[in-house]
């Protein structure tokens, strides 16, 4: 056979490996390339072969010890060597700008680089006997200088059934320690295999679901990827909008908005029938079509909610909200429109744009292409979806109508398209939250009622019945006001009580008995059952101590704690335990961890806990806000880790006086053994934290610094040119283009940490008001000197924070004192930044 030639564009392959990219976006790549294979099948072929993508990966137990392998396969029809060939050379494209995921070629080694060394490509077609193999080693080939890789037959049963065809990728040398790309496979696999399946649904929902004509299957370590669905309203449901106008909760479209004539092989566009690069080319119609739906969330989230963006089965943005919820005129006023009344929203959708171009990555759709900007003009109009802005009265897209139908819930019942109940008052009441999620479990595990939503629909028709004034008597059926305790006409007994001392049926309200006149309030004292004080007065109102009610409930008690705190999976562990110094185990313990207001009359705790042993259970609730989590730095898990290390501290009696164990070492064991991984990787966490969040502040700053981008190049060193030119470079930017786009501020996207810090400390009133953080700059009414001395204390909070950060990323080895302070001043900066 002949040797492949894989040189790539000038620069190309050196980077590869030193791209950016997240693990879960890596393995996305290969599944990508993946589903390409299917791209050329007819579709009746492709509904009897029944698409399967099948991963598997290695254990955390077998990457430890330089082993495992992650393999990607598919039953696609295989490729012959040609087509291995062009699959492999990195910037090949062909027809994938619009017939597949993406860019083949470069995907696939950025993403099979970041894992291993080496990538092994199988495949085999169903007629062939052989399979082609090819190994790729990329250190290898950047150091021969060569780009020629030697292909090889093997016996294709060795891979395949004898009639089976597809592709398989092989990844399983990994990077040596010191590389930066040493840890990324572990970073995948630390994931763990559920939450991987649940991406994976979640990104290619709409293969899985058959929603693409034809049904695939995916599977990791031979269980299967469940596809994400939203919990939306059916499209029989609407409201009134004024009282008229009915507004169903879900509005589909398929829409052909242009067609373009492109070459089939350049992927020019084309005027005539001949492509002006080669006229042998076949020239074929590309349509530019938009089709999906846009609706309303049967519950209100204050990050669940947004506009899911799909290109051939993918979702490339999930829950998308800028580009639909915010909205800039000519010249660059931006207003947010959704959500209007507070941070909680419920519009959603799904909305496929195959034909718009993305990014390399495909992190992002190209949204300075004219296909992005025709797409958002009939999804979302050319206004602010708000009433009273100009235009906003001659936009009828399809967002505008879900908006203005469900922009708001103010309330529950019909008029909203909200669960809710009637209260004591007669008045109508939102579900709580706590029902409302177990009405979504029950969505999830599809249960009927809940999966449709006609049990979801009986609560908004219970929250619009209007309350009845009256009852009637049981006994006498004489009309009695609502909620009496006792019939006006006959005396009836409606809601009541036994006598403490006489046991007759008085009513409940009753402070003395009518027939024996004994007084209902217990003789002697009572506690408290908030400060426990336990010489209350019997006829006492409220605690003579802490001054609450009687009967007030006990802020701290295990009852009310589960009602107000949310489970936090992540410091729970079923069945814990650990080995004792004598070789033992300690007994099991379920331990269930839940995040909660610790705050009371003038004190705040960090944690608070009940231990049962029938069941085995210790349930622990933990303010993160508090201070030993904040200012004092203390990690959740040790101080979890520490109440479970009491516990089993105190039932081995037996080994005290023994050097091993104390609560301390104890402490260290389950540490290490539930949480290690999580917290020895914490400076990595960190640091790719702080990377994305530079990311987005210099996305922010190319759109608001426009106006600035000369005064910003001119102000950098030039050291931080050159990495700006080096960043610009690995993503393929033509920097013979530099000066209009430095000019339309494009070239910010790619400015050193360092250039971002000076240009804060330059431009600072720039990034404020919404711009890039929402805190105010301009503060009216104030005297301009308390003013300006209000924003510097604001500049140096901000300014710290990102020295902090940008200080952090210097590090080779950070000590955890950095790790620490740049996790808070990362959480500081992210809390703000505008989404």
């Amino acid at each position: 056979m002949e040797p492949f030639n894989l040189t790539p564009p000038p620069n190309v392959l050196a980077v590869l490996a030193r791209t950016s990219m997240k693990p879960i976006d890596a393995l996305c790549e290969l599944v990508d390339n993946a589903i390409d294979a299917f791209a050329d099948i007819n579709l009746d072929e492709l509904r009897d072969q029944s698409p399967l993508i099948d991963i598997n990966l290695p254990s955390l137990a077998d990457l430890n010890k330089g082993a495992g392998m992650i393999r990607v396969r598919d039953n696609g029809p295989g490729m012959t060597a040609k087509e291995a060939e062009r699959a492999l050379t990195a910037g090949y494209s062909s027809r994938n700008d619009f017939d597949r995921l993406g860019l083949f070629g470069m995907g696939l080694n950025i993403a099979t680089s970041k894992f291993s060394q080496t990538t092994r490509l199988i495949t085999a077609k169903a007629n062939s006997e052989f399979a082609v193999v090819v190994d790729v080693n990329l250190p290898r080939l950047v150091q021969q200088g060569s780009y020629e890789v030697q292909p090889y037959q093997v016996a294709k049963t060795d891979y395949f059934a004898e009639e089976m065809s597809g592709t398989i990728i092989e990844l399983d040398k990994w990077w040596p320690k010191g590389d930066s790309n040493s840890d990324f496979p572990r970073k995948l696999v630390r994931y763990g295999r559920p939450k991987l399946r649940e991406q994976l649904g979640r990104r290619y929902a709409t293969l899985l679901q058959g929603r693409a004509s034809v049904k695939f299957s995916m599977k990791i370590s031979g269980d299967e990827c469940v596809p994400f669905e939203h919990c939306v309203w059916g499209a029989n449901r609407h409201v009134l909008y004024k009282g008229r106008e009915r507004i169903p909760a879900r509005l589909d479209f398929n829409e052909l908005l242009n067609t373009q004539r492109r070459c089939d092989d350049c992927g020019a566009v084309v005027e005539g029938d001949r492509c002006l690069v080669d006229s042998s080319h076949i020239v074929r119609t590309i349509d530019e079509r938009v089709r999906g739906w846009v609706g309303v969330q049967r519950y209100d989230d204050p990050t669940h909610f947004g506009i899911d963006l799909i290109r051939r089965g993918r979702a490339i943005r999930v829950l998308e909200k800028g580009a639909f919820f915010k909205f800039s005129d000519d010249l660059g006023n931006e207003v947010s429109d959704y959500p209007i009344d507070g941070p909680y929203g419920r519009i959603v959708g799904e909305v496929h744009l195959d034909h718009v171009p993305v990014d390399f990555a495909k992190q992002d759709f190209d949204r300075s292409s004219a296909e992005w900007s025709s797409a958002m003009e009939f999804l979302r109009g050319n206004s602010s979806l708000q009433a009273r802005q100009p235009g906003a009265d001659s936009n009828t897209s399809p967002v505008m109508r879900i908006y203005t139908g469900y922009r708001r819930v103010r309330g529950a019942g019909l008029s909203s398209m909200y669960m809710g109940y009637i209260g004591e008052k007669g008045d109508a009441r939102r579900i709580s939250r706590d029902v409302e999620k177990e009405f979504l479990e029950k969505f999830q595990r599809k249960l009927p009622g809940y999966y449709d939503d006609a049990k979801w629909w009986e609560k908004v028709e219970e929250a619009s019945q209007k309350p009845e004034t009256s009852d009637k008597c049981p006994e006498c059926d004489f009309q009695i006001p609502r909620n009496a305790e006792v019939c006006d006409s006959c005396g009836h007994i409606i809601k009541g009580k036994k006598c403490i001392k006489c046991e007759q049926v008085i009513s409940r309200s009753a402070r003395n008995c009518p027939h024996c006149e004994a007084p209902q309030t217990p003789e002697g004292p009572w506690a408290c059952a908030v400060c426990g004080y336990k010489s209350n007065p019997p006829d006492a109102e409220s605690c003579t101590r802490c001054e609450k009610p009687r009967g007030a409930q006990n802020p701290f008690s295990l009852d009310v704690l589960r009602d107000k705190s949310v489970p936090d999976d992540a410091l729970s562990v079923p069945e814990l335990y650990i080995e004792l110094a004598d070789g033992t185990p300690t007994q099991k313990i379920d331990l269930k961890t839940m995040s909660a207001n610790l705050r009371g009359d003038g004190f705040h705790l960090p944690v608070v806990c009940f231990n049962s042993t029938n069941p085995r259970l210790l349930e622990v609730f933990i303010d993160k806000s508090h201070a030993v989590f904040d200012s004092l730095q203390a990690r959740p898990e040790h101080i979890v880790a520490i109440e479970c290390a009491s516990i089993l501290f105190a039932e081995a009696m037996s080994l005290r006086g023994r050097a091993e164990h104390t609560i301390s070492n104890l402490h260290y064991k389950i540490v290490e053994k539930y949480w290690g991984d999580a917290l020895s990787d914490e400076s990595t966490s960190v640091r790719e934290d702080i990377l994305s969040l530079l990311d987005d502040i210099r996305e922010k700053m190319s759109g608001v610094l426009q106006d600035l981008a000369e005064d910003i190049y001119r102000d950098m060193s030039r050291t931080e040119i050159d990495a700006m030119l080096s960043s610009m470079r690995e993503v393929g930017a033509d920097i013979t283009q530099l000066t209009p786009e430095r000019t339309a501020g494009a070239f910010m996207r790619h400015i050193p940490p360092e250039a971002v810090v000076s240009a804060f400390k330059q431009h600072t009133g720039y990034f404020f008001g919404g711009n890039i953080w929402g805190a105010p700059w301009e503060i009216p009414g104030v005297p301009q000197e308390n003013a300006e001395s209000m924003q510097q204390e604001v500049k140096g909070i901000y300014l710290n924070c990102m020295e902090d950060c940008v200080a952090f990323l210097r590090y080779r080895k950070p000590p955890n004192l950095a790790v620490q302070r740049a996790r808070l001043s990362h959480a500081f900066l992210l809390k703000d930044l505008v989404s």
